[in-house]
């Protein structure tokens, strides 16, 4: 039982943080059921053990081996102090959510509508729980039953038969005790520190260990093994009790309740899971059993950061690739700590090709200059929803139309193009501001140069920038890492009290038709950070002018 819940807890953390809470709320259900459960005398011969100190040790060691299990694989995972992209308090479960129709057919029958998803913090939608009529009616018959008994008098344990079988069904109960406080808990996390019944917030404590409980995100859906423990709970109450035909008329009409009540939420995911357009779109063939079948995928930009209509494509794409022996890096994820969007641009237009994996550049997400760059600089061919970039990707799709991009207007050996006065801007990827009076500045850690020196440029290039920081004291300048195709070329340390002239050589094999040369400047940093300037934006250092010439081989 040990090395399958803690294969189950490394798992969990695998899918998402709430659901380790409720296998570990599972794990120590099982792991201290035989500490709690009481003791049974020997004459009843149950075949129940003994609590004791074999049964301390067996939980104790169980639960170490759980916990060293899932903290090896939140290790391995990523998981750390950083609190996931938070949340609790906000996607949490409304105190009438489980027991006030919403989404329901019932409701429907007998109202204006099925009722809206009770939501008083704009993420208790997350916390959706409402039973349906069905469940609540077998709560309520088990209620009354335990009601009636209390009234007549007659033991919980009542219709188990021989004392012996009434003396395990105690020890059962005891036993369950870890799993209930467990249960428990999730509760209280499922409504979290911010408590609303309907929109009236009745109570708010504050918030301890946020990192840990942010990494929940989601915490409403904590209630789920709560209200499947609630309906076992009562059928097992009416299970016992005297009126068979009765409690089988019950549950016959909760049955039947419960089908027509939950009718809605079955027709919206019967839609929801339809099958879409693009999973039978013959723009994916190559990836199903064409001759890019088996190859490593790389969406771009990743799809948290890509349009809705782009989001279906990436799905049926990723299914396909994976579903052929491939890997896909950007596809569909849970939710992640949001980063910048334009480091996807970035990576689209920037890089390399390498070895097998194929980039789709997805057309309606990426600016259009983006994909004009990949398609000048790298080997692409179009496939409607965007561009398929990698080495040998022409070749493999045969008679598939290379993608069509209007050739740039050449920078020839000698020419000097200017940044200032809104000119260069043939020449500036991702990562610059317009042109000013003094040039253009790059904006981030990362901007892009953009050469289209042609196919036919013979030999290497002497690419020459003249460039002032922005660098407030102490700082004297900044310092610029100069790279092509991720290969490192140069490092340049570029003064903040005027214009310098600094050149980099690039090989002729590091490139196709259109150089793209990346300036990384790691110590930019923002004028508003630092004074009350109202500039925010990342700054590096300004270009004034670029130019290439021919360096031989």
């Amino acid at each position: 039982m040990v090395a399958g819940l803690c294969a189950t807890g490394a798992l969990s953390l695998g899918l998402h943080a709430y659901l380790f809470a409720v296998v570990a709320v599972v794990a120590a259900g099982g792991l201290w059921a035989d500490v709690a459960r009481p003791g049974v005398p020997e004459p009843a011969r149950t075949g129940l053990p003994r609590p004791g100190l074999a049964a301390l040790r067996r939980a104790l060691s169980g639960t170490g081996a759980f916990l060293a299990v899932s903290a090896a694989a939140a290790w391995l995972l990523g998981y750390g102090a950083g609190g996931g992209v938070g949340g609790f308090g906000i996607y949490s479960m409304n105190l009438l959510s489980p027991v006030v129709p919403q989404v329901s057919a019932l409701r429907a029958l007998v109202a204006s509508g099925p009722g809206q998803i009770i939501d008083a913090t704009g993420g208790q939608y997350e916390g959706y729980n409402y039973l349906g009529a069905g469940v609540l009616l077998v709560l309520a018959a088990a209620g009354l039953s335990l009601l009636a008994r209390a009234r007549l008098g007659v033991p919980a344990t009542a219709g188990l038969g021989p004392a012996a079988a009434r003396t395990a069904a105690s020890a059962s109960r005891g036993a369950a005790r870890p799993l209930l406080l467990g249960l428990a808990g999730l509760a209280m996390l499922a409504v979290s520190n911010h408590v609303y019944l309907g929109s009236t917030q009745v109570l708010s404590l504050p918030l301890v260990a946020r990192p840990l409980l942010d990494e929940l995100r989601s915490s409403g859906r904590l209630f789920w093994p709560v209200a499947y423990a609630l309906l076992a709970g009562a059928l097992a109450v009416l299970d016992r009790g005297r009126g068979r035909r009765t409690m089988a008329l019950v549950l016959a009409a909760a049955a039947a309740l419960q089908v027509h009540d939950t009718s809605l939420l079955r027709a919206a995911t019967r839609t929801a899971y339809a099958r879409a357009p693009a999973a039978t779109d013959p723009a994916l063939d190559p990836w199903r059993a064409g001759p890019l079948a088996g190859r490593d995928l790389r969406v771009l930009p990743r799809f948290l950061c890509a349009r809705p209509g782009d989001m279906e494509t990436v799905r049926a794409l990723s299914l396909a690739a994976l579903r052929a022996g491939g890997t896909v890096e950007g596809g569909p994820s849970a939710r992640v700590r949001g980063g910048a969007c334009t480091d996807d641009e970035f990576a689209a237009a920037a890089a390399p090709d390498q070895g097998p994996r194929v980039d789709v550049l997805l057309r309606a997400s990426l600016p259009a200059q983006t994909l004009a760059i990949a398609s000048q600089a790298r080997e692409c061919v179009s496939l409607g929803f965007g561009l398929a970039c990698g080495a040998g990707v022409a070749q493999a799709l045969g008679d598939a139309h290379p993608a069509a991009s209007d050739p740039p207007e050449r920078l020839h050996a000698g020419d000097r193009v200017g940044f200032a006065a809104d000119g260069g801007a043939r020449l500036r990827g991702p990562g610059w501001s317009g042109a000013g009076d003094l040039g253009s500045w790059t904006t981030g850690r990362r901007s892009l140069l953009v050469l289209p020196l042609g196919a036919g440029w013979q030999g290497d290039a002497v690419v020459e920038v003249e460039a002032s920081a922005y660098a407030p004291p102490p700082r004297s300048g900044q310092e610029v890492a100069v790279s092509v195709g991720g290969q490192p070329l140069a490092r340049w340390i570029v003064p903040a009290d005027g214009f310098v002239r600094r050149e980099v050589r690039v090989p002729r094999a590091l490139w196709r038709s259109t150089l793209l040369m990346t300036l990384e400047v790691p110590g930019a940093l923002s004028p508003r950070k630092i004074s009350r300037s109202p500039d925010r934006r990342t700054l590096g250092i300004v270009v004034r002018e670029v130019s290439a010439t021919q360096g031989g081989t």
